[in-house]
């Protein structure tokens, strides 16, 4: 919701989190429920919950900039990343002399619908973003202190997650194996991976958390490995072959993103569309049989409609259209060619990202092989902006950029690198 704008709403769901902050503790080796963020799922309790929680916390505020809002739930932050620091501490005990691979790590839990306790990454990298992201805004209201030592925290938790993954891959597999967790690294099958669910929880989520680049080889290998043993059409599978959870290939397609690989992008979104959804109403579900079509005889049989898998379909969409990558705003980088055909024009207005506001008009001129974009930078603050032009490939070789009517230099292939740019700016480039 705060990614497309529904900032309201987003902090109303958030509400019900915070009512329910330790109420119940997650399954697993943990000390307490104090200061825990959790739902009300019967019979599940995700290991992971709080983290993701907080991580939503933090980043209602970067997208919507409520100040007030803000300031009234800092405390229940705080509390639920003391809830991490403390369970964290549990696990920092040498054995026999040395840090074993789960040092610092959240204690063995359970991760997912799968009811293996374990140490996961997945987890991990939720609960670390958690606690960043807190850190990250403290200092919006004032909270220095509070902000420095949950940095301190997080840099820490940092450390010792890739420090245990760096000890955990085994390297004489192709690729080279992130495993889920420390002690999930038997070399990979397709029908292991595919029953612990490779594919759905697997260590690319440190992307989008902010763990690892995703140029990091570490990454590069994870998006590899799921392509080699769990993907059918760009879309993970699970359990059994051509059962497909579609829906959790987000992270998997956000880091091809990143790395420029937009083809790949493109056939994971548009296999989303065509094996993801209904086939009489177009509401999105959990999973489905690739092969047969079939997502069950009863209505509720894979939860449609699916919140969760609705929300990735437009996460996908939107990071087509605008991608944060730490102080650079990517604009239309996972946008199809056929969008830019002569004559068509792609917009986007008011969108919400981490620096405010922004938006783009890119128009494909009918006449000539020319395309005009209007990009409108964010105003909370200025971020190095990125401006993706991708038309059909008959247009041929770009030729020619020009920005507000000026000869410019800042093209690498289909990206025009603009710089902090404070003001509407009027990007031309002639093929």
């Amino acid at each position: 919701a705060d990614r497309l704008g529904y900032h309201a709403e987003a902090a109303a769901y958030l509400d019900y989190f915070l009512s329910r902050q330790g109420a119940r503790a997650p399954e697993g080796d943990v000390s307490s429920a104090d200061g825990f963020l959790s739902g009300n799922v019967p019979g599940l309790r995700w290991m992971g919950e709080n983290g993701f929680i907080l991580w939503a916390l933090a980043e209602h505020y970067k997208l919507s900039g409520d100040r007030l809002w803000l300031k009234r739930v800092a405390p229940r932050m705080i509390k639920s990343s003391d809830w991490i620091i403390r369970e964290r501490a549990r696990t920092k005990t040498p054995a026999g002399g040395e840090r074993p691979r789960h040092y610092g790590l959240l204690p063995k839990g359970r991760a997912s619908d799968n009811e293996e306790l374990n140490y996961f990454y997945w987890t991990d990298a939720y609960s670390y973003a958690g606690l960043r992201g807190t850190a990250d805004v403290l200092p919006e209201i004032g909270l220095e202190k509070e902000a420095a030592r949950l940095r301190a925290e997080a840099d820490d938790y940092k450390a010792c997650i890739l420090d245990s993954l760096e000890r955990s891959i085994l390297r004489d597999t192709d690729p080279p194996f992130v495993p889920q967790g420390p002690y999930m690294n038997q070399p990979p099958t397709a029908e292991r991976l595919a029953a612990s669910w490779y594919g759905i929880c697997s260590p690319i989520y440190m992307v989008e958390m902010g763990l690892l680049a995703a140029n990091d080889p570490r990454a590069a290998w994870t998006n590899r490995m799921i392509e080699k043993y769990v993907m059918t059409s760009g879309l993970p599978t699970v359990v059994r072959p051509g059962s497909i959870d579609p829906h959790y290939v987000y992270d998997q397609a956000l880091s091809q993103l990143l790395r420029g690989e937009t083809e790949k992008f493109l056939w994971t979104f548009y296999s989303l569309l065509a094996y993801g959804q209904a086939r009489t109403t177009y509401a999105t579900l959990e999973g489905n049989d690739i092969v047969t079509g079939s997502s069950g005889d009863a209505w509720d049989s894979l939860r449609m409609p699916h919140m969760h898998s609705g929300s990735r379909v437009m996460a996908l969409l939107r990071i087509s259209l605008l991608l944060e990558d730490g102080e650079t705003l990517h604009l239309l980088a996972g946008t199809p060619r056929g969008w830019l055909a002569p004559g068509k024009t792609v917009e986007v207005r008011r969108a919400p990202t981490h620096f405010g506001e922004a938006g783009v008009r890119c128009e494909s001129s009918a006449l000539a092989r020319e395309i005009t974009a209007v990009v409108t930078p964010p105003a909370r603050r200025t971020a190095r902006i990125v401006l993706h032009v991708r038309p059909p490939t008959a247009f041929g070789p770009l030729k020619s950029v020009t920005v507000d009517g000026k000869p410019w230099a800042g093209t690498s292939g289909e990206a025009v690198d603009l710089g902090r740019v404070a003001s509407q700016t009027v990007v031309v480039c002639r093929y």
